[in-house]
């Protein structure tokens, strides 16, 4: 995708003026679609790559949804960030997303221009977007009729929505008709009330603090659905655009306990990282190496599965998403609030929280000095402790009895709309694993 772009900035008031206009660019499009358009459902997915290692945990997550359901799926490249290069090793392959389209297949991506200032993001996404829904021949999805778009990100490229968004490039950048360009955001593990919750407008701005009012996240025409893991929850503590079914101001917050960022998005399983792991590449991971506990099965991914289908109902049909509590913090501590297993209270709840076979709490408490490392990015640290005998006890009769209860909270899930039911019936099959490791050493 080749094009011009406008690097922004800010002035003394924090308004968007023009640092500098047409700057020419060329960035890549990762296409996926069914072969015949007969299958196609009209619904395309759109996601920004991260720049570390150009991560898309959309389609990592959800890829089996999406291709399901006749879905076009497309990666968008918008740059690098300052924090991906504090991954980078001397002497080591790069790991900034642009950086290293080069250097895994040199000539294939000669052709790829970006600047050394990431701000111009904003119009090569809008861009993008309007050629995806184009009648224009260069438009990949030509002979496709789209009808929907709905965009997602995870982490900085869920903040890169929210700063899209509350910078008024939805606003701006529209199709001919008046129509937006994305018909739906889902803004994934990007608290607004954090630092890095807001993206620089371009590389040598301020950011806007926490408490400034520009970082909530604004109503728009079309649905914004933000889902958090517990790490968010609790740096997510500024004002709140609240949740509305109003067709001016749909919006959800969601926050889901028991993990923390990252969590449960599959993102093991990556096509980038397959990919690189057969060019040698090392895994690039946040967790200490040698800490023997597992990390967190409750399951994003599925959440965010069931979010993307019931934005589509919100867009089609106009039936609301459910709504859910918060988790509860502890004002004081400025920790969630725990039951007596150590579970967090409140947020959008899971089989695995409501019934449990662990507690999922931060494992800098445990004996193991590996799990006590600490975290680059200071992220909250969670893993899978299991529940002693005793507490399974007080909890259940035997494995069938515990089983009984977990399908059951996962059927209630399916039919309040929390999860799909192809979701629901792998999170058994993997229950009864769990069930069969505890129970019968036991």
């Amino acid at each position: 995708l080749t094009g011009t772009s406008n690097l922004y900035q800010y002035d003394g008031s924090y308004r968007l003026t023009i640092k500098q206009a047409n700057i020419p660019y060329t960035t890549r499009l990762v296409v996926r679609r069914p072969k015949d358009p007969k299958k196609f459902s009209g619904n395309v997915h759109v996601e920004c790559n991260h720049p570390l290692l150009g991560g898309t945990l959309t389609w990592s997550a959800a890829k089996d949804y999406i291709l399901s359901q006749g879905d076009a799926y497309v990666a968008v490249g918008v740059g690098d960030d300052l924090l991906s290069k504090t991954f980078q090793k001397p002497g080591a392959p790069p790991v900034s997303f642009m950086e290293l389209l080069k250097w895994f297949e040199p000539q294939r991506y000669a052709p790829i221009h970006w600047p050394s200032d990431n701000g111009i993001r904003w119009d090569v996404l809008a861009q993008a977007g309007a050629l995806l829904r184009s009648g224009d021949k260069s438009n990949p999805l030509a002979g496709y009729k789209v009808e929907r778009m709905y965009i997602s990100g995870w982490s900085f490229t869920g903040s890169l929505l929210r700063t899209y968004i509350n910078e008024g490039f939805h606003e701006k950048y529209r199709m001919p008709d008046g129509g937006p360009i994305f018909d739906g955001y889902l803004i994934g593990i990007s608290a607004s009330s954090f630092q890095g919750g807001y993206i620089p407008i371009n590389d040598a701005a301020k950011i806007p603090p926490p408490d400034n009012p520009r970082r909530i996240t604004k109503s728009i025409d079309v649905p914004v659905i933000e889902l958090m893991s517990q790490n968010e929850a609790l740096t997510n503590t500024g004002p709140q655009l609240p949740d509305s079914d109003d067709p001016h101001d749909r919006h959800r917050l969601y926050e889901v306990p028991g993990l923390t960022h990252g969590d449960g998005l599959g993102s093991g399983s990556s096509t980038a990282q397959v990919q690189l792991s057969k060019r040698g590449y090392p895994e690039v991971g946040l967790s200490p190496p040698g800490c023997d506990l597992k990390p967190s099965d409750v399951p994003m991914g599925d959440l965010a599965i069931a979010v993307l289908a019931n934005m589509d109902s919100w867009v089609r049909k106009g039936i609301p998403p459910p709504r859910a509590q918060r988790i509860k913090i502890d004002p004081e501590t400025k920790r969630a609030v725990t039951d007596a297993f150590g579970n967090a209270e409140g947020g959008m709840r899971t089989a695995q929280l409501d019934v449990p076979l662990a507690r999922y709490g931060d494992y800098g408490k445990e004996t193991n000095p590996a799990c006590q490392a600490p975290n680059i990015l200071g992220f909250l640290r969670v893993k899978r402790v299991p529940l002693s005998g005793a507490e399974l006890a007080s909890l259940y009769k035997d494995q069938e009895d515990y089983l009984a209860k977990f399908k059951a909270r996962l059927d209630q899930m399916v039919k309040d709309r929390w999860l799909l039911r192809p979701e629901a019936e792998k999170e058994f099959q993997a229950a009864k694993v769990n069930a069969k490791a505890v129970f019968e050493f036991e």
